[in-house]
């Protein structure tokens, strides 16, 4: 995401974090604000960076737009930011999905072509006790906010320190 972008997110998580509500920066130190456009196990992050990074060279700038608050409700709450699936954004997420599936032993299959709904995370650790915190936040939102999707990363999730570490930065050059 742009500074803009990633501003807008850090000062909404924030303001959760000061509410008491586990959230990115908070949830797992050296998160950054992002799309996440794929999970997958299998594939080392070198190899998975030669990926990325080709896909970044060829792609130029892309403008997201986040549109509301959204909740997902399958494994546990996390709540997000809905960005709108515009056709640029849906292509790049095909290119990066097959490219996962060429190189990955698995894929979570939320973030599969046909499953994956575009979003930055704001707090993928809720309870119904956060649920009208996160309301009230999300009543103050001035949406549509619009943004550019600026690159792509490689990042990896210690589980043990439940800690994500930004490996490789790709900045779109199309």
């Amino acid at each position: 995401m742009d500074q803009r972008g990633e501003s807008y997110v850090r000062i909404l998580w924030d303001r959760l974090g000061k509410a008491g509500i586990p959230c990115g920066a908070n949830e797992y130190p050296g998160s950054r604000p992002h799309l996440t456009f794929s999970i997958f196990t299998g594939c080392g992050k070198e190899r998975a960076a030669v990926h990325i990074a080709a896909i970044a060279r060829t792609t130029p700038p892309i403008r997201i737009e986040l549109t509301d608050l959204g909740l997902f409700t399958l494994d546990g709450m996390t709540a997000y930011l809905a960005v709108r699936p515009g056709r640029r954004i849906r292509a790049l997420h095909r290119r990066i999905d097959t490219a996962a599936a060429g190189c990955a032993r698995a894929l979570v299959p939320y973030y599969r072509t046909d499953q994956w709904v575009p979003h930055c995370t704001l707090s993928g650790a809720l309870d119904a006790a956060h649920l009208p915190i996160v309301r009230k936040i999300a009543e103050e939102l001035v949406l549509p906010r619009r943004f550019l999707l600026t690159g792509l990363g490689v990042t990896e999730l210690d589980h043990e320190q439940q800690r994500w570490s930004y490996e490789r930065d790709f900045p779109f050059v199309g």
